[in-house]
């Protein structure tokens, strides 16, 4: 970064005021005005740069497809806090796209039927994967539900895609998995798939019922009652080692989940907020509740489990009226910013003062995620 602030800006201003002045800007006009010159395109795509700019314009990233239209090319779509698109990129398939998980700079979008995409939303650059089902699992059913989950690994920088399949075998549900190694840290290359061995107990796969924090995968279950364990007991991946754990860990919820009622009072997600895991816990007495409450508890120690209750996010309008209410990044100043899925909106929550402000209506878009990277640089 020093050489950047050294280097000369082809005009009147000093460099430091020249940076003040660009990270005000948004992402997409940043990238046209690279043009000017050499030492504005330096300045701009320097990672130190990119990083501040980033935490001055937080963007959410989604799928977007036109109403009512199927089978057609999926948009993924990048937007500021106030509504605005700033990036588009298309898959330039007909993806009928379902599913989008993302670990830093990079995104992975999931085809109902298998096929999945990497994207590099800096380059713009998309690989698409091997759609092939490793040989070991060629045998099985046809998949009928299959989601990807693209993570890193710490230690190596590593990234990798862990592909789940769902199958059907004899009218009962099986699961079956697949890992892929990404050409070095962000290029999006690809190798083959590597069978790897069944979840221990059956997981859900759909979305946000999964987050991925320090390398490991981490899952609701899907088969709680068959496996006798508690219905907040998380299931997880370690992408190191490709193994699955043998046991669950304990959820934050194991002793006040008392009985049958909790099934129709409680529902269940999980997140990765702020960089940790969080079980969040929506509770409402019944379907005509309107006064619901939210809480989102804080992994401590997912070995000793080991849970905070961070945040309850109260006077939560109903789910009957808007759908699932998902936290997507805890701000300053003590607010969350949510989005209301049923309703396509971003929503700004005061945890002091138990208040909600609507902050823009985002139409036709699902699997939405908090965008972990800058669109100025690809480190």
């Amino acid at each position: 970064m020093a050489a950047a602030l050294n280097a000369p800006n082809d005009g009147l201003l000093p460099t430091d005021v020249l940076r003040e002045i660009l990270l005000r800007l948004p992402a997409n006009v940043l990238c046209r005005f690279r043009l000017v010159c050499r030492s504005w395109r330096s300045l701009t795509s320097d990672p130190i740069f990119a990083k501040a700019h980033s935490s001055r314009h937080p963007l959410v990233v989604c799928l977007h497809a036109d109403a009512g239209r199927r089978g057609c090319s999926r948009e993924i779509r990048f937007v500021d806090l106030s509504g605005n698109i700033v990036k588009r990129i298309s898959t330039g398939q007909d993806w009928d796209g379902h599913g989008l998980t993302l670990q830093h700079n990079l995104l992975c979008v999931t085809h109902v039927k298998g096929k999945a995409c990497v994207v590099h939303p800096a380059t713009g650059a998309i690989t698409v994967l091997p759609s092939d089902i490793a040989a070991k699992h060629e045998n099985n059913s046809t998949a009928i539900y299959s989601m990807s989950i693209i993570g890193q690994v710490p230690s190596t920088g590593e990234y990798k895609v862990l592909r789940i399949h769902r199958y059907h075998m004899d009218d009962e549900p099986e699961q079956t998995c697949d890992v892929i190694t990404l050409g070095g840290s962000s290029s999006g290359g690809a190798g083959s798939w590597r069978v790897r061995q069944r979840p221990p107990i059956r997981v859900m796969t759909t979305s946000f019922h999964e987050a991925v924090v320090g390398g490991v995968a981490y899952f609701l279950l899907d088969g709680y009652l068959l496996a006798n364990v508690k219905r907040d007991a998380i299931a997880s991946f370690d992408l190191a080692t490709e193994e699955w754990r043998s046991t669950t860990f304990r959820g934050p919820l194991n002793d006040l989940l008392t009985g049958a009622d909790d099934e129709h009072r409680i529902s269940l997600y999980l997140a990765r907020l702020n960089g940790c895991l969080v079980t969040i816990c929506r509770n409402y007495q019944d379907w005509r509740d309107e006064d619901c409450c939210i809480d989102l508890w804080f992994s401590m120690d997912i070995d000793k489990g080991l849970w905070t209750k961070r945040y309850c996010l109260r006077s939560v309008p109903s789910l009957l009226h808007e759908g699932l209410v998902f936290p997507l990044v805890a701000l300053d100043n003590e607010r969350i910013l949510l989005w209301v899925n049923g309703a396509g909106i971003l929503r700004e929550y005061n945890t002091r003062a138990s208040t909600s402000t609507n902050l823009a209506t985002i139409q036709n878009c699902f699997s939405v995620s908090m965008y972990q990277g800058s669109l100025l640089c690809s480190s």
